[in-house]
């Protein structure tokens, strides 16, 4: 459950205003659902700042914290992480506002799509930092048909995981990458791979959004063998979360759209 800035307690809102300078106005942020406060900060020393917190001992404070580990080395692909902060049981985060930023539309010809695959191009050039992240094994190796299996998961590029479009901005000239929670380490073909039901489930065809996705060169260098394995993973995954989830209603067209996905590769194999 989401509350607004103002109802924290005041000894959180005097340390952020300590990092912040006088706090003019703060409009709760309607967009996502895992922070407890998420707010747009107009601030007198740090200009607008996107602030999201969660008391220290909820459950998803173990992925803010590993954002907040990830993000120094994903400037430029993500939003300038300003500060974390810990105050009177709260695990803060604070970041530099996108400015004029909407989020990304997947359907067929958007011009979104372009600026996500350049930015994708970006982040496959930055190195994996030694920091505490997941493994791609850890994510979806219990997915697989078998553990024989687990080698293509593996390998050291750095993934985001979560292209829902609200993780994806987009200005006049190109696109971001937010909410680092889900950074996991593994096998570089993965990260487009896991675009593709966004895009089927936006209207593409498989071979469309596969097109999309060849453009991406972890994509041109990894096995279809591997490719086809995880695309049945990826619709095992969605089918338990739906199963375990029934009304979350926004999980149903995903789990069909990784299915589509699912039986395009076996059909291909």
């Amino acid at each position: 459950m989401r509350i607004d800035y103002h109802e924290l307690p005041e000894l959180v809102r005097t340390a952020v205003q300590a990092r912040t300078g006088v706090i003019r106005s703060a409009r709760t942020a309607e967009a996502g659902t895992n922070s407890a406060v998420a707010a747009v900060l107009e601030t007198e020393a740090s200009g607008r700042v996107f602030l999201k917190g969660l008391p220290e001992d909820h459950v998803s404070v173990i992925d803010q914290q590993r954002e907040a580990r990830v993000s120094p080395h994903i400037e430029g692909i993500g939003p300038r992480m300003l500060w974390q902060e810990t105050a009177a049981g709260w695990d803060l985060i604070a970041f530099e506002m996108v400015e004029g930023a909407r989020h990304a539309d997947y359907t067929p010809g958007s011009p979104d799509l372009p600026k996500l695959a350049a930015l994708m191009g970006q982040l496959a050039k930055t190195s994996c930092p030694r920091v505490q992240m997941m493994s791609a094994g850890w994510r979806w190796g219990a997915y697989l048909d078998s553990t024989s299996d687990f080698g293509i998961l593996e390998g050291d590029a750095l993934l985001h995981t979560d292209y829902h479009v609200g993780n994806v901005l987009i200005t006049d000239d190109r696109a971001w990458l937010i909410d680092w929670a889900w950074a996991t380490r593994g096998a570089a073909f993965i990260d487009p791979a896991l675009v593709l039901p966004r895009l089927i489930a936006a209207g593409h065809s498989p071979a469309e959004a596969e097109t999309w996705a060849a453009e991406h060169p972890a994509w041109q260098e990894a096995n279809p063998e591997a490719i086809t394995k995880f695309a049945a993973a990826i619709s095992r995954l969605w089918s338990q979360l739906a199963d375990k989830n029934p009304h979350a209603t926004w999980r149903r067209p995903m789990v069909e759209a990784a299915t589509t996905w699912a039986d395009h590769r076996a059909a291909m194999a």
